[in-house]
């Protein structure tokens, strides 16, 4: 993404540090990243629009305290700009809050070092990748995005402010469509758990899954596509529904653990795009569930392009982005298809879900030519038939070790008599030399 021909990108820092810009500065010396600065007390609206920075840094250790509402304000009045929180203490709560309402994308340290350049440098390819004109042409050939619902903002309030369980289920409750939703999730085999109680359904998803499914319901609304195109938007919540049970499974076999609560319903809405590509044009979108059936690559974004001229993924990745949702949503979404993620921590998290994306397709009829490995279909083994494979497999590197053991004592007497040889050689060697 930084090479030559790129155009300069300018990061403002908002801090009453003196010592930030230049270190800053230092440290993104090799990239085409320029660096600006304003103080706390500085009009920050005015600088931006002066500006016109990619990315803000925004410094909460000696700034406003009501940085959230600041923060805002940015995300109000400037959009596109990329928002970043300069703290000390990424854990911190009230920081924490602000990744989760989209406030802000990431948290950078005060002295920066490689890890948050780097950082800097994939926030700003992410955005290139969903602020493209193929992107923003598609999205503006579209007559509506899915929206969040009108109560998103009541529950992402309540959040904020501590309210408990009970008080967000009555939130929840207003929407009785996204009440249902939210106890079918957790009813669904990726959690195992049985109650009809919306309450308990929330304590067992958690916070940040809560989120999710609300996304989930706001992108799966009947209404989003026109009649005719129902069956196929059928089959997209269908092959939702499996991804997100097979993802929790894979992980679970994988991994030996289950999939962290933050991400744990991120399945559901990671193939969010699929609904756009269906939106925009009905017949392509036929002629593209007929060609998945015989496809046989695992990167099946490649018949996105063909047949729409963009991904699924980046169109997921765009809506996120503007809906608000935190980075590594985006990030993951935007590369579910590839090897490369952003987060290394969530790289486990995108091989159970890449292999469970075709998984699930495959039990739809779909992209059965996909050969998926062994050590992904092992899954569907049973307890049985897999113990009795992996003790084969242990069998098969014993005999292996041992053959590998008695070989050894025939090779070292075949050095010992090389060795014999050699010494001969050079005796001989100094005989015939005198």
């Amino acid at each position: 993404m930084f090479g030559e021909n790129m155009k300069s990108f300018k990061l403002l820092l908002i801090t009453d540090d003196k010592t930030m810009k230049s270190n800053y500065k230092n440290s993104l010396k090799e990239s085409e990243i320029k660096v600006y600065q304003i103080g706390s007390d500085d009009q920050f609206d005015k600088a931006i629009r002066d500006l016109e920075p990619e990315i803000l840094g925004y410094d909460i250790s000696n700034c406003s305290q009501n940085f959230i509402q600041d923060l805002e304000t940015m995300r109000t009045n400037f959009p596109d700009v990329v928002r970043m929180i300069i703290s000390n203490t990424p854990k911190e709560k009230k920081v924490v809050n602000a990744l989760f309402e989209g406030f802000a994308k990431v948290v950078l340290p005060i002295t920066p070092n490689e890890k948050s350049v780097s950082l800097i440098k994939n926030i700003l390819r992410i955005r290139d990748e969903i602020e493209s004109d193929e992107v923003k042409h598609f999205i503006m050939s579209l007559d509506s995005l899915p929206s969040l619902p009108t109560l998103y903002d009541d529950i992402m309030s309540a959040i904020r402010d501590d309210k408990d369980l009970k008080y967000i289920a009555k939130i929840i409750e207003k929407e009785p469509s996204l009440a249902s939703d939210v106890i079918k999730t957790v009813n669904s085999p990726a959690y195992s758990i049985e109650t009809s109680s919306l309450q308990t359904a929330l304590a067992f998803l958690g916070i940040n899954a809560i989120k999710d499914v609300i996304v989930s319901f706001s992108a799966f609304k009947e209404d989003l596509v026109p009649k005719k195109s129902l069956p196929y938007f059928k089959i997209l919540q269908d092959h939702s529904t499996l991804t997100n049970n097979y993802t929790h499974e894979m992980y679970q076999f994988l991994f030996n653990k289950k999939l962290n609560k933050n991400i744990a319903s991120l399945p559901l809405i990671g193939n969010i795009g699929l609904i756009l590509l269906l939106k925009s044009d009905h017949n392509k979108f036929l002629e593209y569930l007929k060609r998945l059936k015989d496809f046989d690559d695992y990167n099946y974004e490649d018949l996105d392009d063909e047949i729409f001229n963009i991904s699924h993924s980046k169109l997921g990745g765009y809506l996120f982005n503007w809906w608000g949702l935190p980075i590594f949503t985006v990030d993951a979404t935007l590369n579910h298809h590839k090897e490369f993620i952003m987060n290394p921590e969530t790289a486990e998290f995108i091989e159970a879900f890449r292999v469970a994306d075709i998984l699930a397709w495959q039990k739809l009829g779909y992209l059965e030519k996909v050969q998926i490995e062994e050590k992904y279909t092992d899954i569907f083994l049973s307890p049985e038939e897999l113990r009795s494979k992996r003790e084969k497999i242990a069998e098969e590197e014993r005999a292996k070790a041992k053959k590998e053991e008695e070989i050894k004592p025939s090779e070292k007497k075949r050095e010992i008599i090389e060795e014999n040889h050699k010494k001969k050689k050079s005796l001989f060697g100094k005989f015939f030399s005198k």
